[in-house]
This record gives C-alpha cells, structure tokens and sequence, in this order.
C-alpha cells in the first residue's frame, strides 16, 4: 500500500473582500499550474490545486493541494508566501487592473509533516491486491482467547473504500461489531463454564450426602 497527499490550506478574509472575489467569479474554480512555469506563484501552490471555494458560514476559502511534493512545498511555505502565491494566481483570472483583496490569516492541514500519518490517505501501489488491505486489517488474536487482543480500523484497512472517510467509518464500525460479536461469545463462553462447574459441583455434593433413613 502507498500513502498519498491532499492538503487543506483556508485563507480567511474580510467578508467585503470575500464578496469582491464572489462576484469576480473566482471561487468554486478549478485550477491549474502552466507546466513551463518557473518560480512563479503556482510553483509554489503545486502541480495540481483545485476546488477553491468558500466555506459555509465564514469568511474562509478553501483550496485543496495534491501531490507529496506540492504538499512539502506548501508545508515548509510561510503565510505571507502561500498569500502571495495565492494572489498571483487569482491575478491571472481577473479584469486588467483589478485590485485583489488579500487574505488575512492561513490554516493548512500538513497530514504530510504528521509523523504519524505522513499522508492523507492510502492507495494500492502497483501490483498490490485487496489482500494486503485484508491483511492489514487483521485482528492481532491469541489462542484460547475469544476476544482479539488488538482490533484495526480506518480507511487504509477496508478494501473497497480505502482512500475515503465514509471507509474509514465502515471500518471503525466493522472492528467495533467484531469486538462485541467477540465479548458476547466470551461471556457465553464463561456463563456456559459457570454453568456446568456449578452442576459438575452439585453432583460431588450429592453424591456424598447421605439419605436418611425413614
């Protein structure tokens, strides 16, 4: 399995200068860098950023970065440079001499500097199958033990929506019912054991009592 990058970066602005990109049309756009470019404001952004659009009910927008090495470039980038690159950007698809607003914070993600995660979501490399997400998936069990002494879930280890959150949530339930399905059999298990210890010790206890005679 490999490990991809998709990156969040919200720019925040006035909500005046919010509706001066609204009616300039500039959000909800899909773009992407001139590949002879170099050093230039979309060097910076990435390969690929698309789905630049407002957030509802702030005065965030939001635009995704893809790629592993986009996703480096944007994490080492101070604010005051992913702005710039921004408004360079936006630049291009506005009138000749508009003045463009510019944002006034930045929040980006950086699952690719988590050392936990060092990416955002996972793919099948090539010649990988389902199996290896099977495999990962796999309950860590000891023998004689019914419950699995350790359980995994998250996308990476559901093998048809691996990649995506709603994988990552059917996992999670799908780990959550094995480990009740599990603590049900063992506590059967233990009420069954109970069960015929308590018999087992009635019938020595029966055995050894005496009738009384009439």
């Amino acid at each position: 399995l490999g490990i991809g990058c998709v990156e969040k970066v919200f720019f925040d602005f006035e909500p005046a200068d919010l509706a001066t990109l609204e009616s300039l049309n500039l959000l909800s756009t899909f773009l992407m860098r001139d590949p002879g470019e170099k050093d230039g404001p979309g060097e910076l952004l990435g390969d690929t950023f698309f789905s630049l659009s407002k957030q509802p009910g702030s005065s965030m927008v939001s635009m995704w970065v893809v790629g592993k090495e986009s996703g480096e470039r944007v994490a080492a980038a101070d604010d005051a440079s992913l702005v710039d690159a921004l408004a360079g950007v936006l630049k291009r698809f506005a009138p000749e001499g508009t003045v463009l607003p510019r944002a006034t914070r930045v929040v980006r993600s950086n699952w690719i500097l988590n050392p936990l995660t060092r990416g955002s979501y996972s793919y099948l490399r090539a010649g990988a199958t389902e199996e290896d997400i099977t495999t990962l998936g796999a309950p860590l069990c000891k023998e004689g033990h019914a419950a699995p002494l350790l359980l995994f879930a998250g996308e990476a280890t559901h093998p048809n929506y691996f990649g995506t959150v709603h994988g990552a949530f059917l996992a999670g339930e799908q780990a959550d019912m094995l480990k009740k399905q599990r603590k049900l059999r063992d506590e059967r298990g233990k009420a069954i054991e109970t069960f015929l210890s308590k018999q087992q010790f009635e019938a020595k206890l029966g055995g050894g009592k005496k009738k009384k005679k009439k």
